[in-house]
């Protein structure tokens, strides 16, 4: 009934029924081979094709990874073979410390996502189901995240490395000063011409600031210096409360004039600390992360189905790990 890795399953029976002898290999061939005989014994059921993609093996037997484990996560991000691979590894590294999750802690945290989220049980199941999950597999994946999010704090959290000093902060800041942009706040008015005269007469009056006072201003607005057209970079020179620029428009002469601005300035490393803090340590995080996960590749002991799949899961061509 195995041929070329591929395992024929009844549609009346779950891929998780199969895959829950995965402790032992040989077990889970047994399983494999008894649905396939149920299957045969009952031509009316349709059949769909699953096929073994990595066995992992480990001192308390193996575990098989098929086609059909390759689904997105619970939060719809879409995995590939290797983000599979990995979850199986850590699961099993943190079995390894008896860290141990059962089915009513997932149950408890299924129940305490959706008081979070304020969603019912049947719109979960739903969310479960639009994943192609189970019930069943959706607490499984609940229950391997949460080992998962264990093993990690043995693993990586606790790592000293993560351990962030001022010192880093300073040279992290020299490396990547921040500089707040200048601000200008602005207000227009048009003023009202009907002849060329009183246009350029606008055009050139000297408004003293009690002129300036008497006009009905619109609301003001601000421009960032970013956003100056290169003809207009003068704005950047203009004293607050000044005419900066004047522009003739069918009503007559459109003013504007600086109300207030704020100069380009240095962040200073008190002001950006804790942003920074957090940047270096989610770093060091992620560094910290892909060594554990290049661990766990490099000890696994795996067997693939498709050469493709050794070089997608372990990135080079190198002798099969058996």
């Amino acid at each position: 009934m195995l041929k070329d890795g591929l395992v024929h399953f009844s549609l009346g029976q779950t891929l998780r029924q199969a895959q829950g002898e995965r402790r032992n290999i040989f077990l889970g061939l047994i399983s494999l081979v008894t649905v396939c005989s149920l299957m045969a014994a009952s031509s009316a059921e349709r059949t769909i094709v699953d096929e073994i993609r990595v066995i992992a093996y480990h001192q308390g037997g193996s575990e098989l990874i098929l086609s059909s484990d390759i689904r997105p996560s619970l939060e719809g991000r879409p995995r590939s073979l290797r983000d599979i691979v990995l979850q199986r590894l850590m699961v099993l590294d943190a079995d390894s410390l008896h860290i141990a999750v059962t089915s009513d802690d997932a149950e408890r945290f299924l129940g305490e996502l959706q008081k979070m989220n304020g969603i019912s049980r049947d719109a979960m199941l739903e969310v479960f189901r639009e994943l192609g999950y189970s019930y069943e597999e959706g607490l499984e994946q609940l229950r391997y995240r949460q080992m998962i999010e264990q093993i990690l704090d043995v693993r990586v959290r606790t790592n000293k490395r993560l351990i962030v000093q001022r010192s880093d902060v300073e040279e992290y800041e020299k490396e990547h000063p921040l500089f707040e942009e200048a601000v200008y706040v602005l207000q227009q008015v048009c003023l009202p011409a009907q002849t060329e005269e009183e246009r350029t007469h606008l055009e050139k009056k000297d408004f003293s600031q009690k002129d300036l006072a008497s006009f009905a201003w619109e609301e003001p607005f601000e421009i960032q210096e970013h956003d100056l057209a290169e003809d207009k970079r003068f704005i950047a020179d203009a004293q607050e409360g000044t005419v900066v620029f004047r522009d003739n428009v069918d009503e007559g002469v459109e003013i504007t004039r600086m109300v207030s601005k704020k100069e380009r300035r240095h962040v200073s490393l008190d002001e950006r600390f804790d942003e920074v803090s957090e940047v270096i340590a989610r770093q060091r995080f992620e560094t910290l992360f892909k060594e554990y996960e290049r661990s766990l590749l490099e000890k696994a002991s795996l067997r693939f189905n498709r050469p493709e799949d050794k070089i997608a899961v372990l990135g080079v061509e190198s002798e099969e790990k058996a």
